[in-house]
């Protein structure tokens, strides 16, 4: 889950940012692009506070809503997993420079 924490995120928040009831199409003249706050909640099913450490649960946060094995396995969500072989090649430090967040040579894994 850690991997693709932010991207889920903004994956699964964005369609209500669109269209509210989850299309992309607002409508014209519409002004109201929004979402419900929402509580982030950890894997632990606790609700994250500014000072809690540990990540966010994309599955517990928003999959009472969203289907979230449905967006995780969409096309930007799986670029750079695989190499053109097949073989899974996502690692943590890729790059071997001390650039944790990169863990893969395409979208997988990034921030």
């Amino acid at each position: 889950m850690a991997l693709t924490g932010l991207g889920l995120l903004c994956a699964l928040l964005l369609p209500g940012c669109l269209g509210g009831d989850g299309s992309t199409d607002a409508g014209e003249g519409n002004q109201n692009f929004s979402h419900d706050n929402i509580p982030l909640i950890d894997r632990f099913g606790e609700q994250l506070t500014v000072a809690s450490t540990e990540p966010y649960s994309p599955r517990l946060t928003c999959g009472g809503c969203h289907d979230v094995d449905h967006i995780a396995n969409g096309y930007h969500f799986q670029q750079g997993r695989t190499d053109l072989d097949g073989n899974v090649v996502v690692q943590d430090n890729f790059m071997a420079d001390g650039r944790g967040f990169v863990r893969s040579p395409g979208m997988y894994g990034k921030w």
